[in-house]
């Protein structure tokens, strides 16, 4: 099974290639599952979302940690209509066939958020428009942006 995950990345100049512990900023859409499906099919799926979902904007609702240890520096997001009905699109598009790695992250349980990275960061009351959505298979040491894919316009 291959375990992919889908995001926004908040910066549009980004590398398909990266190791997982040096994302570039991104806001998870739909947490890590896995499937027998390949990429193609997913991004067949997802281009299918996109051209459903207009641009959105999302905002810095409040710091805080993540984690087992509470070691991870996130600034969760204000949950916003759009934002919740895209991540429930998502979670329901692919079927019964994936697997998520946590269940408990997603629909009742996704808290939207953008982890702090050495580089780069949101603040609480900053406001970012969402224009895409990317497939990144991960694998366990790197990650790959298999597609990107652009909402429709506002």
């Amino acid at each position: 099974m291959n375990l992919f995950v889908v995001v926004a990345f908040l910066d549009r100049a980004i590398e398909t290639n990266f190791l997982r512990n040096t994302w570039p900023l991104h806001l998870t859409l739909q947490g890590n599952f896995y499937t027998d499906a390949n990429e193609d099919e997913l991004s067949l799926i997802l281009t299918k979302v996109a051209e459903r979902t207009s641009h959105f904007t999302v905002v810095g609702r409040v710091n805080k940690s993540f984690g087992s240890s509470g070691d991870v520096l996130v600034v969760e997001l204000r949950k916003t209509n759009e934002l919740l009905q895209l991540h429930n699109q998502l979670v329901h598009s692919f079927g019964p066939d994936i697997k998520f790695e946590i269940p408990s992250f997603n629909v009742a349980g996704y808290k939207p958020h953008v982890t702090n990275q050495l580089k780069a960061r949101i603040r609480v009351g900053e406001e970012r428009k969402i224009t895409t959505l990317s497939l990144v298979k991960l694998d366990a040491v790197s990650a790959q942006v298999c597609s990107t894919i652009d909402f429709l316009t506002t």
